[in-house]
């Protein structure tokens, strides 16, 4: 596995450029993951404005060089910040080796970078200030038509805080004995996201803010079905290239010959679980120096092709489906069959009640495929009223 940035092109490039040892894989994932799923829903946006289904909003806003001291010293913070820790962790390719997470959170840094860069930072903020005095002397008020897609970034931060804590909130209830044996490490801890939290809350939290912005709540659930299929699948690769737990159960079958080895079993080598699971890797020094006893299921890699493909059908049916809410509907149901199927090969947390048993995955996928469901009735029957209504 490449738990690095500098692994991943080290051992498919042989290219070793140290400062991207700092660069988490799973993070940079997540990350790229999120950037397709803003630039999908503001083209979905885009052409649902088009269609005359959302529409942009006259605001007013004040065009003003406002700036006070505590501009500048959040401005010297972040700047200090960044030198202090990043510019050290650069520096110090072996100690990010050892371990990076623990070097993130701890108090070792460079003070003298951290001021400078912090100063600069003051700097930056000093001069577009001057810049903004030049253009607006005094402040001037004006009517702005605001598109939108325009809201995108305000979206995204908000489904984004909204999914970590959500991912976290039910990853901690999925494992709660465990969680509670050891609560800070559970809450603070950079591992342990449970996908479907983090899909309730971050929605949750985008149709929020949409409908502050005058934006329907079945129309904005129609502009992220696909980019949400999508960026459960690019995530899926960041847990595949870094090896984080969210493998599938032992696979100690010969792989069929029509099957490519990697698609059927993997022992995840150089996994960021580490000396959690598995055994040492003769000849290997360093952080991630262990690999699974057995090999087991790549189910990421399942969910990935699945959820590319997916994406791929929800893409090209978007612009014939009229009915708001359909097409959102749709992707639960899709959502909900892929991750009910993974399930039955991925290592999880059992539940047992009345006698039966299952995963809290499989529990929550059943209940949004009959979601799913609902909502494509709800809306076929919304349309009809509407259209009797006329």
């Amino acid at each position: 596995m490449y738990p690095t940035l500098y692994d991943l092109l080290q051992s498919l490039f042989g290219i070793s450029v140290k400062p991207l040892a700092i660069v988490n894989t799973f993070g940079l994932m997540v990350a790229i993951s999120f950037l397709s799923a803003f630039m999908i829903m503001k083209l979905e946006l885009q052409r649902l404005e088009k269609e005359g289904k959302v529409f942009a909003q006259t605001v007013k806003k004040t065009f003003a060089a406002i700036h006070s001291p505590m501009d500048y010293i959040l401005n010297f913070v972040m700047g200090f910040l960044f030198g202090w820790k990043i510019i050290f962790m650069v520096l110090n390719f072996d100690l990010v080796r050892q371990d990076s997470q623990a070097l993130i959170f701890s108090m070792e840094g460079n003070i003298l970078a951290g001021f400078i860069i912090g100063g600069l930072f003051v700097l930056q903020k000093y001069y577009d200030v001057k810049k903004l005095e030049k253009q607006f002397p005094e402040p001037i008020e004006k009517e702005v038509l605001v598109h939108p897609y325009e809201n995108m970034g305000m979206f995204t931060m908000a489904a984004f805080v909204a999914g970590i804590l959500g991912a976290k909130f039910f990853h901690i209830l999925e494992n709660w004995s465990e969680s509670m044996a050891d609560p800070v490490a559970a809450i603070f801890s950079l591992s342990g996201l449970t996908y479907y939290g983090g899909l309730i809350c971050g929605a949750g939290a985008v149709i929020y803010f949409a409908s502050k912005k005058g934006i329907k709540p079945l129309n904005m659930l129609d502009a992220g079905a696909a980019a949400m299929m999508l960026a459960y699948g690019l995530g899926r690769a960041g847990c595949h290239l870094a090896g984080d737990g969210d493998w599938g159960i032992d696979n100690l079958k010969p792989a069929p010959s029509w099957i490519p080895d990697f698609l059927w079993s993997s022992k995840y080598p150089h996994n960021v679980l580490n000396a959690d699971y598995g055994n040492p890797i003769a000849g290997c020094e360093g952080q991630f120096c262990n690999e699974l006893m057995n090999p087991v299921y790549p189910t990421p890699l399942y969910e990935i092709i699945m959820c590319l493909i997916l994406f791929a059908v929800l893409w090209s049916i978007r612009k014939k489906i009229k009915v708001p809410g359909m097409l959102f509907g749709i992707y639960m149901i899709m959502n909900g069959v892929e991750r009910f199927l993974i399930e039955k090969i991925r290592v999880n947390t059992l539940y047992n009640i009345g006698g039966f048993t299952f995963t809290q995955a499989e529990m929550i996928s059943s209940f949004i495929i009959l979601l799913g469901i609902g909502l494509i009735v709800y809306s076929k029957r919304s349309q009809t009223v509407e259209k009797v209504g006329t």
